[in-house]
């Protein structure tokens, strides 16, 4: 890709003279006579709204809390399709910084940035904050009157239209009820004059020369003499029939460009006029030279100025040699056609609008860029900048990487832009999931759900760890509960569980990954260690270690103990006695639950699974000790402070009792 964006962005304002519009302040070079636009200047746009109402409440707001001074120029504009909130008015950013912060303060749930405004002529509705009319008659019966909200303003917002005739005053603020009153919204534009619109907005660079610096260029055009005689009916005719014409051109300036080499004119023979300069040479005798900056438009660098604009006029903005609707189709005789051959397109290279993110000329930014990319994508994507400056998780490439690590920043095969679909990208940053996505025992289903990662994470920020949907227990119970949404086999309904008494402590405090890998596993159930799967398994490292992760090994390696565990008899250590011995060692799951219980300790009240059978277990407690009379034996009793005997009569009891002494 060479040249294509480059080409085009220099012709937006080499040669801009008469054409309407006010030159980028970064740019330099294109001018607009003084009588056809007011420049543009900077605001502050408070979000975007489907509903004038939804607009008029955060103009409420503002004007009952922002001090009196800073109101003026606070209003509601209809910029279809949407509706937005504006307030305050300067010619730089720096300028309105303090006023953002306040306008933040009190807009902390949707999103404030500096703009550059839409041409009024875009306006199909507007209420501002300017003093109400006096009324000519009182309101017809039940009907009320808003009250107006004086602010001491001096003038309107866009206070010319585009061809410098006044603008009618706004109409004052009203409150919604009033506002419902207002007569029906004009029909839907057609979509020809919507796009134009657009394609303006796109235009309306955010960095445009002052009115002062289009009057200086302007001034000196006019430093040269006219030449009345050049463009009449019979002579040059055609360099004045434009809709934009290049001003020496359009006033008749034609020594400001050519100097006469042949006094009879016109000669027989040869030319009889000569360009004063060639290249940029020329052009810098009224435009100011490029400013050096680290990157440069090949076009403009080299002084090929006439690449992008015609000397004398052009029926397009800029003196461009292609209409507003097309300016890709100049950029694109440089640069690769493949950036519009994508099935899905960005918006602005859509419309062709090249130069709202490119500058026509020169950059400190790679790519021409008008600013650093950041900066550049959050102009538009402010939904992301409110979301990444909220958030307390931000994901690690966005804040290390910027947008075009995972974007592609013209067109993309993939939705969203993105420079692959789906889990594999992901995977691209993250091969140890993917590890975990192929080679698992266990798989988490949520992997392969049609969201894939985004069924589970945000993938730019979020207000919870790890980027996820939602806090680490609701967003698990939206698939494992009875509301589960999933139309395929239905996960294990985890919420019914949780309705109980007591709780396992991970999940009180609202943690699953404490024992569950949401990847994968090479153990049943995601678990992310061994756990006993059956009701009998004498005790080893390799099948306990994952309670262990939280609880003390002494549980079930010491034999007595004082301090490891209150289920003891004296120092008799009941968790060894019954998981550790040789045969038939009982597992956790076989008095434990292992989420919640209605019994203290996790234990079942309701008993264990001993195959088809429930097993009763009848566990009660003590001020020192307990007892406890499951199906595998009579009832026996602890005290942690006087060992209790449990032992009987062999005649009482049988020969399982003998067994279970034994075993002692």
């Amino acid at each position: 890709m060479a040249l294509p964006w480059r080409v085009f962005l220099f012709s937006l304002v080499v040669l801009g003279l008469g054409l309407g519009y006010s030159p980028p302040i970064d740019a330099a070079q294109a001018i607009a006579p003084a009588e056809t636009a007011a420049p543009l200047f900077y605001t502050i746009q408070i979000g975007r709204f489907s509903t004038e109402e939804e607009a008029l409440a955060w103009f409420n707001r503002l004007a009952e809390q922002l001090p009196t001074d800073r109101k003026q120029f606070l209003r509601v504009e209809a910029v279809p399709p949407f509706h937005a909130v504006r307030v305050g008015k300067a010619d730089s950013r720096q300028d309105l910084a303090p006023l953002l912060a306040e306008t933040e303060k009190i807009v902390t749930d949707t999103p404030a940035i500096l703009h550059v405004p839409y041409r009024t002529e875009q306006i199909t509705k507007l209420y501002d904050a300017s003093p109400a009319p006096q009324k000519s008659a009182a309101p017809a019966e039940g009907q009320g009157e808003s009250p107006s909200l004086p602010d001491n303003r001096e003038e309107s917002l866009d206070t010319h239209e585009a061809e410098g005739t006044p603008k009618a005053k706004p109409a004052r603020r009203t409150k919604p009820a009033e506002v419902q009153a207002q007569p029906a919204a004009p029909a839907p534009m057609p979509d020809a004059t919507l796009k134009k619109m657009i394609i303006d907005k796109y235009l309306d660079s955010p960095s445009l020369k002052s009115s002062k610096e289009q009057e200086a260029i302007i001034k000196q055009s006019q430093s040269f003499p006219e030449s009345p005689t050049c463009i009449t009916a019979q002579c040059h005719a055609a360099t004045k029939s434009f809709t934009n014409a290049h001003y020496p051109a359009q006033t008749g300036r034609c020594l400001a460009c050519h100097k006469q080499v042949n006094q009879q004119h016109p000669g027989a023979n040869g030319a009889d006029f000569q360009l004063l300069a060639k290249g940029a040479a020329l052009c810098n005798t009224c435009h100011p030279k490029l400013q050096g900056k680290k990157y440069g438009h090949a076009p403009a660098a080299e002084g090929e100025c006439l690449q992008c604009h015609a000397p004398h006029g052009s029926d397009n903005k800029f003196l461009l040699s292609v209409p507003a609707a097309a300016q890709d189709k100049l950029c694109l005789q440089c640069h690769d056609e493949q950036i519009t051959a994508n099935k899905f397109t960005h918006g602005p290279v859509g419309l062709g609008a090249c130069t709202y993110c490119h500058a026509p000329h020169e950059s400190d930014y790679k790519g021409l860029l008008k600013s650093d990319l950041e900066t550049l994508c959050f102009e538009c994507h402010s939904d992301i900048a409110a979301g990444v400056k909220a958030s307390t998780s931000i994901h690690e490439v966005v804040r290390t990487e910027g947008c075009t690590s995972c974007h592609q920043p013209h067109g993309s095969e993939f939705p969203s832009l993105l420079k692959q679909s789906g889990e594999e990208f992901c995977f691209t940053c993250h091969p140890d999931i993917k590890d975990k996505y192929e080679k698992s025992r266990s798989k988490h289903a949520g992997l392969f759900l049609e969201k894939q990662c985004g069924t589970c994470h945000q993938p730019h920020y979020s207000s919870y760890e790890k980027l996820l949907n939602s806090k680490e227990l609701d967003l698990c119970l939206s698939c494992h509960s009875e509301q589960s949404s999933i139309s395929s086999k239905s996960p294990k309904d985890i919420s019914l569980e949780l309705k109980q008494t007591y709780l396992h402590e991970p999940l009180a405090q609202g943690q699953c990954a404490v024992c569950h890998d949401p990847h994968g596993s090479k153990f049943d159930k995601l678990l992310i260690g061994p756990y006993p799967d059956d009701i009998y398994a004498s005790y080893s490292p390799e099948i306990y270690d994952l309670c262990f992760t939280c609880h003390d090994k002494e549980l079930l390696t010491s034999q007595t103990t004082d301090t490891a565990t209150s289920f003891r008899n004296g120092s008799q250590n009941l968790h060894y006695f019954h998981a550790a011995i040789p045969q038939k060692g009982r597992t956790c799951r076989t008095c434990h639950q292992s989420h919640a219980s209605n019994g203290p300790k996790l234990i079942n009240q309701s008993g264990s699974s001993f195959g088809e059978w429930q097993m009763s277990i009848s566990f009660s407690t003590t001020g020192n000790g307990g007892s406890c009379m499951p199906g595998c034996h009579r009832k026996m009793e602890y005290n942690r402070d006087q060992k209790v005997d449990n032992s009987g009569k062999e005649s009482e009891f049988g020969q399982s009792h003998i067994e279970y002494k034994s075993a002692q």
